[in-house]
């Protein structure tokens, strides 16, 4: 996959972690909801796991991350204490099942 990315100018220099993403999909809509694009918070979260190995499972790690998007760090980490929006994601999760996606980031290629 490194080897594939590299050639598509995606390097993943520094991969460390397989983290479990829970907390990063309700952190995307959470910065949504703010007026945050979800391709910066995407590139944010892509940049921090995949090129500077950091583990994007933790809440401080998020809040940093959440910081260079522009959200507030300490609102960003306590919404991450909370369960709000738990419940949204799993659906989401359950939507994309139900379409035969089985993990993510997934993508959807068509011509017109």
């Amino acid at each position: 996959m490194k080897e594939r990315g590299r050639a598509l100018g995606a390097p993943f220099e520094n991969w460390k972690w397989w983290p479990a993403t829970m907390q990063c999909h309700r952190l995307i809509a959470f910065a949504e909801e703010r007026g945050v694009s979800t391709v910066d918070s995407n590139t944010a979260l892509f940049k921090a796991l995949y090129e500077e190995g950091k583990n994007v499972s933790s809440h401080q790690v998020l809040g940093d991350i959440a910081q260079s998007f522009g959200l507030d760090k300490e609102l960003a980490m306590a919404f991450l204490a909370s369960s709000e929006g738990e419940r949204q994601v799993v659906q989401q999760i359950d939507q994309g099942r139900a379409m035969g996606i089985q993990g993510v980031p997934f993508f959807v290629v068509s011509s017109p």
